[in-house]
């Protein structure tokens, strides 16, 4: 294993420089498997954010000020 730089440090890339030390190639493998899980959690956490600032704060308040937790709930899928 070769020494990181600073450069590489402010890269990201202790963790998948010792994972790889430790695991090998399995272990590259394994970070890059958790990095792609840990952004799609985050992209979901957002869209479901979205989808619900707009069902409530704009359809709910706006549009449909008397819309039933069925209507309110389709719209959201919607979104």
């Amino acid at each position: 294993m070769r020494t990181l730089t600073p450069a590489d440090v402010s890269a990201g890339l202790p963790a998948p420089s010792a994972a790889a030390a430790l695991f090998g190639q399995p272990g590259a493998a394994a970070m890059l498997v958790l990095l792609f899980l840990a952004v799609t959690s985050a992209t979901s956490a957002e869209l479901i954010a979205v989808s619900s600032i707009l069902t409530y704060d704009v359809y709910k308040r706006y549009i449909n000020p008397l819309a039933s937790k069925k209507q309110v709930l389709r719209v959201s899928h919607y979104m």
